[in-house]
């Protein structure tokens, strides 16, 4: 009977040790549970993960909008042929954006350049700043820039991050510049001294986290030389390294890379100019946020987080790290890429509101017809030969500059035309940078050279042409063949004159280079959107333009004439790129898709839906989160130049069953050793 006693009172003992082992996360889980019921536990979940010596931060990224702040698409995701729902749209990319701060105690929201640019008509009519406008309401804390911040030159963008009026009356009364910086490590001035920052330090909770901006070199040629004259863009991986240690000097060791540099991802490998930016920086850089190539990448190259979140609003990078208390450094990393889907949300009010504001202004403009089609017309690049849209956009301008020939970049060509009316608006979107054209004067032999050159290895040919044809050798990146459009040769020393935008007459670079090199005379016309829009006027009835065969892949490996001319170096992810901005539409990977590759685009350009064809492998998507988007209360975070920015509230685990399977395990494991004492005392 004292036997027995006894092994009660053990095991009273034993669990009364247990209780009072596991009370203080007893506590913490019905806290918890309180919380839970007014709708957040982020408090509490917080607090565990900073006694634990760590601090918290979520880094919420977006690259290349491109003022696409009132453009919607349907995405097929999954590559099935259907469409998986509607995505993008600024306003609810804000509300994507605040409910991810929400779920955050401490939070940053960044951008990786080409936020403008290439704009829909509702920010660049206004001159990008309704674009500023919304990431003001946002709240983004910082940003590089891309090519296209400096597609209207050098003074345009300080303008844009400093205020004032437009020399030309453009843009809004009274623009006061925005709220947050840009940051540009190799963005120097001639003199050697920077144009912009190199980088902006953020504290978390006395904690310093650094921003090193930085933009692709290939920029300088893919904008007008005259509006960035003043300038220079350096080697990325020496401005950043050096950017680098300026910061360890002040003892910072978290530092995060904006950078508008190329990164393309097939399964696990990481490749492009951002990855070679990971390989040869400093070990001390935890994150590179990645643009310019409009791909989704998240993954690690060399210890370092790459995270790039596709385009035009349609997705959002969320990257959650861990700050370690005593080292001061980022001790874990993770990233999700969180597409905008409509049906998941609703639209953010204030930023619906600034929204409405700027398309009601826009209205009575972009909605003026101005044709019809009679399908849907497409183009771009013309890697797989001509383009409906292309052949388009090029016979417009050789009738309007009353040329033999005529040129038009794939980059300029930023959308599609649905089939239906055609609008202003329509037009605007497919031609957004407002280039003028020049018509220029070359002999016959000239247009060979300038065909070679556009023709990449990877890609293949670039530009929509009019009033010519040509096959091309693929092996050689040549020209086989090049003929007037009926079929009669062009005589190699005869003078011929021939139409392309600004950009491409001015441009430098292999590419571009033989246009203003070899063509002499130049004429000025209007801007190209002009050209479009009197041609599209110019049909009585709907136009049905389609493919016509004026560029073709040879079928045997022909050899070009002895004129001399070597391929042009064309332009390949992660070197020059594509031209005035990267390949919006179907951009074409070495013969094999890339795995992370996304939807292709032949989206509509206005308002309306758009529909987009999926890539041949798509990067499978984690879910999104669904903790609360409460309003909370908001802590205050102070960045070295004294600004204060508001940060809204907490997180995601607890774990306090961890603790209690660990009390149940020892009771158990007390209750079997008494058990097992007993059995041998009785045997005894």
């Amino acid at each position: 009977m004292k036997k027995k006693r006894g092994l009660r009172l053990s095991c009273c003992l034993l669990t009364v040790c247990f209780m009072m082992f596991s009370v203080k996360d007893a506590e913490a889980i019905g806290q918890a549970g309180s919380l839970n019921e007014a709708g957040t536990d982020k408090a509490y979940k917080e607090r565990q993960t900073e006694d634990s010596g760590r601090i918290p931060l979520r880094i919420i990224s977006m690259n290349d909008l491109h003022g696409k702040i009132d453009q919607q698409y349907e995405l097929d995701l999954n590559g099935d042929g259907k469409p998986d729902g509607t995505f993008g749209r600024m306003d609810y990319a804000a509300a994507y954006i605040k409910k991810a701060k929400a779920e955050k105690e401490r939070a940053f929201v960044v951008h990786t350049g080409d936020m403008i640019g290439g704009s829909s008509p509702v920010s660049a009519l206004f001159q990008d700043e309704p674009t500023v406008e919304l990431m003001e309401d946002i709240g983004f804390d910082v940003g590089t820039v891309g090519n296209h911040e400096f597609d209207e030159g050098t003074n345009e963008l300080k303008r844009i991050i400093n205020g004032g009026d437009h020399p030309d009356g453009k843009g809004t009364s009274g623009y006061d510049g925005q709220d947050f910086p840009l940051v540009c490590a190799n963005c120097k001035l001639k003199s050697g001294e920077p144009f912009l920052p190199p980088y902006e330090i953020k504290y978390v909770s006395g904690i310093p986290v650094a921003f090193i901006g930085v933009v692709t070199r290939s920029a300088a040629g893919m904008v007008i030389p005259d509006g960035i004259k003043n300038i220079t863009f350096t080697d990325e991986v020496k401005a950043v390294n050096d950017a680098a240690a300026d910061l360890k000097k002040k003892g910072i060791k978290a530092i995060a890379v904006l950078a508008h540099m190329s990164a393309e991802q097939n399964g696990s490998a990481i490749t492009g100019e951002s990855a070679k930016l990971a390989s040869g920086t400093d070990s001390e850089i935890d994150v590179i946020f990645a643009a310019h190539n409009h791909k989704v990448v998240n993954g690690e190259i060399n210890g370092k987080l790459i995270v790039q979140a596709f385009e035009y609003g349609k997705a959002i990078g969320i990257a959650d790290l861990e700050l370690d208390k005593e080292s001061k450094d980022i001790v874990k990393k993770s990233a999700e890429i969180q597409y905008i889907d409509q049906s998941k949300i609703k639209p953010d009010p204030d930023a619906a509101g600034i929204l409405s504001k700027y398309e009601e202004k826009v209205k009575p403009i972009i909605s003026e017809a101005v044709g019809e089609a009679a399908h849907d017309i497409t183009g771009g690049y013309s890697n797989d030969g001509d383009t409906a849209l292309g052949n388009l956009i090029a016979d417009g301008m050789k009738a309007k500059m009353k040329s033999d020939f005529a040129l038009m970049n794939g980059g300029g060509i930023r959308d599609g035309i649905k089939k239906g009316p055609i609008t202003w608006g329509d037009l605007y979107n497919v031609q957004p940078f407002g280039n003028v054209l020049t018509k220029l004067e070359i002999k016959g032999k000239d247009l060979r050279e300038i065909i070679n050159a556009q023709i990449s290895p990877v890609y293949g040919p670039d530009y929509s042409i009019s009033g010519f044809s040509y096959t091309w050798n693929p092996e050689t990146g040549q020209a086989v063949d090049v003929k007037m459009a009926d079929g009669t040769d062009i005589q190699p020393e005869k003078g011929y004159t021939v139409t392309v935008n600004q950009f491409m007459a001015t441009a430098a670079g292999a590419k571009y280079g033989p246009i203003g090199k070899l063509g002499k005379n130049p004429v000025t016309g209007p801007e190209d959107l002009e050209a479009t829009v009197d041609y599209v006027k110019s049909f009585s009835a709907p136009i049905s333009y389609q493919t016509d065969g004026r560029i073709r892949t040879a079928s045997d490996a022909e050899t070009p004439d002895d004129t001399g001319n070597q391929p042009g170096s064309g332009e390949t992810p992660g070197s020059t790129g594509p031209d005035k901005g990267e390949k919006p539409q179907t951009e074409k990977p070495a013969k094999k898709p890339d795995a992370a590759e996304q939807p292709d685009q032949t989206k509509k350009p206005k308002r309306p839906v758009v529909k987009e064809a999926a890539s041949d492998a798509v990067q499978s998507i984690p879910e999104s989160r669904t903790a609360s988007a409460a309003d909370s209360e908001q802590s205050t975070e102070q960045t070295e130049s004294g600004t204060q920015k508001g940060r809204p509230l907490p997180d995601t685990s607890a774990g306090s069953h961890q603790t209690a399977l660990a009390g149940l395990v020892i009771t158990g494991a007390g209750v079997y050793w008494l058990f097992r004492k007993k059995r041998g005392t009785r045997t005894r």
